[in-house]
Parts: C-alpha cells; structure tokens; sequence
C-alpha cells in the first residue's frame, strides 16, 4: 500500500469517519462556495441574474451528474482492489477511469450544445433569463474535459483514504474564483463586463487549474500507470472498464432526472413570477449546504465499505453505515434549526428584495422537516456505491425523484409556489424511507468488484 494511502479496515469507526469527513466537507464546502460566490456577485445584477444562474445551474448539474460516473466507479473499484491486496488492479483501474473520463465528457459537451437552444424554451424562462443562461452554459462546456478529470482523481484519491489533498487544492481553487468573479462579472480592471458569463468563466478556469495540479501528483504518488505501460496490459483486468462504467451509470442516471426535474419544477414555479424562480435558486443552493454534509459522510463511507468488503470486513461496513448517519444527524441539528427559525438570516445574503425573502424562507422552512430523511438517502446511497450495487438505490431515487413533478403541479394549486417546496420535502421523506427498506432486504454487501 502507497505511503498515502489509510487503510480504513483498521481503527474505531467514529474516528476513521470523522478524520475521513472532515476534509471531504471542507472540499464539498468549497464546491458549494463556488455557487455561492457567484450568486452573491450576480444578485448585484438583479433578480435576472440570478434567476439565470439558478436556470442553468440545473443544466449545469446534469453536466456534473455525467461528470460523477467516473469518480463512483473508479473509488469502488480502488478501494476494493486496496481492500482485497491488489494494487496493480488499483493502478490499472485508475489510468482506465482517467481516460474514460475524457469520452465522458466529449458525450456529455456533445449532448449539452445540442440541447442548449432548447433547453431555455423548455424551461419556460423569460428571454432576458434565457439568453444570459445561454451565455453561462456555453463557457462552461468549454471546460468540462478538466472539470470531468479532476472529479475523477478526487475520487481515486478518496478511494486511497486521503480526503486532506482534493481539500487543500479546492479551497486554493475557489480562492482564485472568488478573487476572479468581480474582475470578470463586472469588468473591473483590463476584463470587459462579462455578467453571468463571466461568473463561469472564473469558475471554469479554476477548477481548470486544480484538474492540471491533481494530475501531477497522482503521477508523483504513483497511483496510475503511463498511457504505454496500460495499452501493453490493457487485456489485464479488461473487464474493469465496464464494471466502473457500470457501478457510476446508475447513479449519474439518478442526478440526471434530478436536474431534469428541477427544470420542470422551474417551469411550475415560473407563473409566480421571477422572484419564486430566484427563491427556487437560492433556497436550493442554501440547502446544499446541509445535502453536502451529508455527501461528506456518504463519501467517507463508500470508501470504508468499499476498502472493508474487499477486506471481507462485513460487519465493520455496516457499522460504518449507521455511525456515519447518526453523527451526521447531530451536526445537521443547527442548521435545521436555522432554517426553521431564521431562513432570513441567511437568504438576506443573496438579495434583499422582499418578495423574494419571503419565498426562499418559505423553501427553507418546507424542507427543514426532510433534512435527516435527506441523510438516510444519501449515506445509504454512497455506501451502495462502495460495494458496487448503485443500481439499488436507483430504483427508488429515480422514481420518488419523478414524483416532484405531478405533486408540485398538484400542490402549487392550493399552496402557490410554496406548492413547489412542499413537495420536495415530501418527496425527500419517501426517498429516505424507501433507501431503508431496500438496505435492510436487499443483501447489497454481496456486490464485490476485486
């Protein structure tokens, strides 16, 4: 085993998870500050803006749903090979993943410029929302080939224990997008004024650069082999492309309809007016901030499960599962409360129009009551995904995720847009729910990759 890897098959439970999760929520922290800066700079620009943000940052999570096939396959994968002693499958395994990543997100650019004259019209959008949304997605895909990379290394070096690296390059990362937004939002400086294009372009160009930076120290580490030394074994473990394509694919179909979802959720909310549809933006954006404590834990325990099944450590996993939602449960307690008593506290930070105060207070108070049902859904999906059986979760996600739809349009009826909200919660709750029932009959340890 690499020097830096951690054998998670070794060590009390709670302090393995928590040395695990505590960089891995710093580094989704700073996926999420990566919105969250841009829509405090663009609320500058009026509800437009930010509406247009919130619009394409639906698309732009499709995107990343395709992005995260890769990183899912290739951390079960790894961490099993580590798990059950096979470095050499690890490496192998990890160089395939890296270059299936680029096919990846060739498709994925294909499909999104195909789709976005379409994607706006669909969505029912004003077309001043439409045409600065257009703008947003287009730089973007100009930088999915670095961003689809650099998720798939993150997901090799968790796989290997070692959550502290993705961290110290991603908050270096988004320091740079937050010193970069103004000068390319606003023009200040030599930059001409690029509005919410030149939101993405800093944020493209960042993460860009962390891509390139992880790259080099995986080679350093060691953890792949060369491009010659894998077309020579390509036939070892030939298998092992499908099985990751395989292990991510269920998943990355679930976030698919996510986002698709929330398109048509954006559409129910849109004869409400403009401020629901920002509300609808930055009430799911403030909420990320307890779903991304939940992916925390959830990554950890893919990667203990993962590493503890390929040990044949049957029973740790499982213990790993349900102490990683119970302390995720106690860390989430204050910002429930928050979103009960005060959603104004924080949504005041993106915009002090009234109207819209009130309609992302009332998205935070709805979903303050599905919080811990939204942990169950995510831990129990990760620790799926470490032991390779992600088609389980999937289906369930995908249809209670479906459901969104014809309750919103059911509920707005009576309730307006906090119809919208409503339903969401609900929603989350029959998600949680049904992900218990599949872990507790469903025999998903028994899904070994290594």
């Amino acid at each position: 085993m690499s020097k830096s890897s951690v054998r998670l098959t070794e060590g009390a439970i709670h302090t393995v998870l928590v040395r695990m999760t505590v960089p891995v929520a710093f580094s989704l922290f700073a996926h999420f500050l990566f919105n969250i800066v841009d829509t405090i700079w663009l609320g500058r620009l009026g509800t437009v803006a930010l509406a247009a943000a919130g619009s394409a940052g639906f698309v732009v999570w499709m995107i990343l749903s395709f992005a995260r096939i890769m990183p899912t396959g290739v951390m079960a994968m790894v961490a099993q090979a580590i798990g059950a002693g096979q470095p050499g499958r690890a490496r192998l395994a990890t160089t395939r993943a890296l270059l299936l990543s680029q096919w990846v997100a060739l498709g994925t650019g294909c499909l999104v410029v195909w789709l976005l004259p379409r994607i706006f019209v669909w969505m029912g959008t004003a077309p001043d929302v439409a045409e600065a949304g257009r703008a947003y997605l287009g730089v973007t895909v100009a930088g999915l080939p670095l961003m689809f990379l650099g998720m798939a290394i993150e997901g090799v070096f968790r796989a290997h224990g070692d959550t502290h690296t993705p961290m110290w390059i991603l908050l270096a990362t988004l320091a740079g997008n937050a010193v970069l937004d103004p000068f390319f939002i606003f023009g200040w400086g030599p930059f001409p004024a690029w509005g919410v294009a030149g939101a993405a372009l800093a944020t493209v160009l960042c993460r860009g650069v962390g891509a390139l930076v992880l790259t080099v120290m995986l080679v350093r580490r060691r953890w792949g082999v060369s491009v010659g030394r894998w077309l020579r074994r390509r036939k070892a473990y030939s298998g092992d492309s499908w099985v990751m394509l395989r292990v991510g694919m269920p998943g990355s179909i679930s976030d698919v309809f996510f986002s698709l979802v929330y398109m048509v959720l954006v559409r129910i909310a849109t004869p409400y007016g403009t401020a629901p549809v920002a509300a609808l933006t930055v009430g799911h954006r403030v909420e990320s901030l307890s779903y991304l404590l939940c992916v925390a834990f959830g990554t950890s325990v893919g990667a203990m499960v993962g590493q503890n099944l390929g040990a044949r450590e049957v029973q740790r996993a499982r213990h790993s599962i349900w102490m990683a939602v119970l302390i995720c449960w106690l860390w989430m307690v204050p910002a429930v409360a928050l979103f009960l008593s005060r959603p104004e506290w924080i949504t005041r930070l993106f915009s002090s129009d009234p109207v819209l105060l009130v309609y992302a207070g009332g998205y935070l108070r709805w979903v303050a009551s599905s919080q811990f049902f939204m942990a169950l859904e995510v831990i129990l999906g990760a620790a799926f995904a470490g032991a390779g059986r992600t088609w389980l979760p999937a289906l369930v996600v995908i249809p209670t995720t479906m459901l969104r739809i014809p309750m919103a349009a059911w509920l707005s009826g009576m309730l307006g847009a906090n119809g919208v909200w409503a339903a969401i919660s609900l929603c989350t709750i029959i998600t949680g729910l049904g992900l218990v029932a599949v872990y507790r009959w469903s025999g998903w340890e028994r899904g070994l990759l290594a």
